[in-house]
């Protein structure tokens, strides 16, 4: 009896260790973080969380107006306080023709027009909608800043009638630098920009 016993636990051991074994080692799913989670593309992830927003977010409800080729439209917008600004997003009614580019800047206030490029995007293929445009990381106390947008194609934009701290300006420089040459149009194009508190 006793050898019938033992030889029986020399042939279940093996087994009790092995499946014990795999249990330790199987990977364990991952948590689901529920449908109320941020998902990001590659080209959408935050630099922090959360993130804020100035500017304007919402479609202009005048569907007109446009960019001649190769000028920049600017707003200006109140930083109500001190952060990092990292994105520009800037709303085109439509792109007439394909392949048109777009860009991005970032300007200090110089009262009725930008004054310094604190910083600009790349230039990228712009497309109807919205348009995402990164730049670098910029450290912005509170204040007013302008945000601003070229092509180099003629494009329509959503827009409404600025006045106060949304007073547009649109200059013919082919390129973004300080001190745009320029006037007022009183137009306030759907342009905002994420930022780091």
């Amino acid at each position: 009896m006793n050898s019938f016993l033992t030889l029986t636990l020399l042939l279940i051991m093996p087994i009790m260790i092995y499946v014990a074994c795999s249990n330790n080692n199987s990977p364990t799913a991952p948590s689901n973080p529920g449908p109320g989670a941020p998902t990001f593309t590659p080209t959408e992830t935050a630099l922090c969380a959360p993130y804020y927003r100035f500017g304007k977010s919402v479609i202009g409800g005048t569907h007109g107006g446009g960019f001649a080729t190769s000028n920049l439209f600017c707003n200006r917008f109140n930083l109500s306080a001190s952060g990092t600004v990292y994105r520009l997003h800037a709303y085109l009614q439509s792109v007439p023709t394909p392949g048109a580019i777009i860009q991005g800047a970032l300007y200090s206030n110089g009262g009725s027009a930008p004054l310094s490029l604190l910083g600009q995007s790349v230039t990228q293929t712009a497309v109807t909608g919205w348009n995402t445009l990164d730049i670098p990381a910029t450290i912005l106390a509170s204040g007013t800043y302008w945000l601003a947008v070229a092509s180099n194609s003629g494009m329509s934009f959503a827009s409404n009638g600025g006045s106060g701290t949304n007073t547009g300006f649109n200059s013919f420089n082919t390129t973004f630098s300080n001190n745009p040459s320029g006037g007022a149009t009183g137009e306030q194009i759907s342009i905002y920009a994420d930022y780091c508190p």
